[in-house]
């Protein structure tokens, strides 16, 4: 089991590429990647670029923090129309996150690969 810091309260007052460092501060291994601005707004697309991500990994790997998990905020539609006829054809809510969690994982895989 991981256990990590939800770094949502410091979204104020430090930057996102801060994060690692203060959830290692703080004596937490991971972190949990919530809705951000920069990284994951609520309610859009991911809006990181490849450089924005491998900068948010080095962070992480100078501060010794792994990421445990992603939690997107998302409506159930959005730009992408396969993503868009999948939860127009599935309307259960079981299988709308699992797709949203296999997007998401998908995401992270790319763009965290070692």
């Amino acid at each position: 089991m991981k256990i990590a810091q939800d770094p949502t309260p410091f979204h104020h007052d430090y930057r996102l590429l801060d994060f690692p460092r203060v959830v290692a501060d703080l004596g937490y291994e991971h972190i949990q990647l919530t809705p951000h601005r920069d990284l994951i707004p609520f309610f859009r697309h991911p809006k990181a670029d490849d450089a924005l991500v491998r900068a948010f990994k080095k962070a992480c790997d100078d501060a010794g923090v792994g990421i445990a998990s992603v939690l997107p905020v998302q409506r159930w539609s959005g730009p992408d129309e396969v993503a868009r006829r999948v939860f127009a054809e599935d309307e259960t809510a079981g299988d709308m996150a699992r797709f949203q969690l296999a997007t998401m994982q998908s995401y992270v895989a790319k763009h965290h690969a070692g």
